[in-house]
């Protein structure tokens, strides 16, 4: 399924850029490095899709997934471009904690984490592209509120819905290095190459 849809997302008109990645999943309190394999809007067209697969190791332990599907249509002026649209995230994350969608019982967990955002970014500069933006939505998040000071949170935690999403900033060179941070709930530095 996951290479059925990074196929689709490649064979769409968009900007593909692989990259080093680490950062910090805070609805699952994961930080993780891995990879990053994106695909960034271009000027080409009226609508995109867009999309992100990051793969990596948890430093808590296992391993922790983010794919991110979207379609996005813009709104020329100028130079400048203004885009908005829907994504879809699913984080797949092991750790010890119980999930809203488990896929294993066990001592060790394996979890699914959907989450519905909005998104929004500015887009200017010709060769060499710029775009700062920001994300917003819902999605289950985790809550502790119940857990006595002595109490593991693997038995106490519980799951409710809230924020997710954050600020971003990415950059394109001429040369092809690429490079993107985002800070929120999903945070992380991406640096590789579009190619």
């Amino acid at each position: 399924m996951v290479v059925l849809i990074a196929a689709t997302l490649l064979a769409s008109a968009g900007t593909v850029v692989t990259s080093i990645a680490g950062g910090a999943e805070t609805a699952v309190d994961q930080p993780w490095t891995g990879i990053d394999v994106a695909l960034w809007p271009t000027k080409e067209n009226g609508t995109e899709m867009i999309g992100r697969l990051q793969g990596g190791w948890g430093w808590n332990g296992g391993p922790l997934v983010n794919l991110q599907v979207g379609v996005l249509t813009r709104l020329p002026e100028d130079e400048a471009i203004l885009r908005g649209g829907v994504v879809a995230k699913l984080t797949f994350d092991g750790d010890k904690k119980h999930f809203p969608i488990d896929l294993t019982d066990g001592d060790f967990r394996y979890g699914l984490l959907p989450a519905v955002l909005t998104h929004v970014e500015f887009d200017w500069g010709g060769e060499s592209p710029h775009a700062v933006g920001f994300q917003a939505g819902w999605g289950p998040r985790p809550s502790n509120h119940r857990c006595a000071i002595e109490t593991p949170e693997t038995e106490c935690l519980v799951w409710t819905g809230g924020f997710h999403g954050g600020f971003f900033a990415r950059k394109q060179m001429k040369s092809g290095f690429a490079a993107e941070i985002y800070f929120g709930t999903s945070n992380h530095l991406t640096i590789g190459k579009a190619w």
